[in-house]
């Protein structure tokens, strides 16, 4: 009978264990949607049309997009000469890539390269999250930045975090994505 209660009770203190590690850790990249309102609240409002998002950045960090195309969108501290989040949209209504066939189609396969990966969800959206991904900053070929992918069927919207994980966590699950409907005005 000892050995069963011990048994139990090791059993409980080994779960326990791992749920406080997963709730302490910085590799779980998820922010309730609650926490996420309250951290934002005074944030600025980035909106990019041309592939359907917007988000929330903190007062104060400069915002650079290449315009109407919405290609690109850099966000970066005021104090700080690199981008901290780096996002980059790309149309999929032609081919209608699934991520795995994007990435083949790309200079860089991150799904066979080797890197840690695991899947997550952005606004109701699966992604995957790539963790320490090399050569991804021409200015800096050896820095480490985490890249997660989103396939939203008619776009990818790949995310580069660089700098400052704690904020662009928090930019990134501020996330909304628009809707795939055109609508037509008579």
């Amino acid at each position: 009978m000892n050995k069963i209660l011990l048994g139990g009770l090791l059993i409980c203190l080994s779960l326990s264990l791992v749920g406080c590690e997963k709730a302490d850790n910085p590799n779980v990249f998820e922010i309730n949607e609650k926490t996420i309102k309250v951290l934002v609240k005074g944030w600025q409002l980035y909106t990019n049309p041309a592939f359907r998002y917007e988000l929330r950045f903190p007062k104060g960090w400069i915002v650079w997009d290449s315009g109407e195309d919405g290609l690109i969108s850099r966000f970066q501290p005021e104090n700080n000469s690199e981008d901290s989040v780096k996002i980059m949209g790309y149309t999929n209504w032609k081919e209608k890539y699934t991520l795995e066939e994007f990435y083949e189609n790309r200079f860089e396969n991150l799904f066979t390269a080797g890197y840690e990966s695991e899947e997550i969800e952005i606004d109701n959206e699966k992604a995957i999250w790539f963790k320490q991904v090399k050569d991804r900053m021409e200015a800096r070929p050896g820095k480490l930045v985490d890249v997660i992918a989103v396939n939203l069927n008619d776009r990818i919207i790949e995310i580069e975090i660089r700098n400052d994980f704690d904020d662009s966590k928090v930019i990134i699950n501020s996330l909304s994505f628009y809707g795939t409907k055109t609508i037509l005005i008579d």
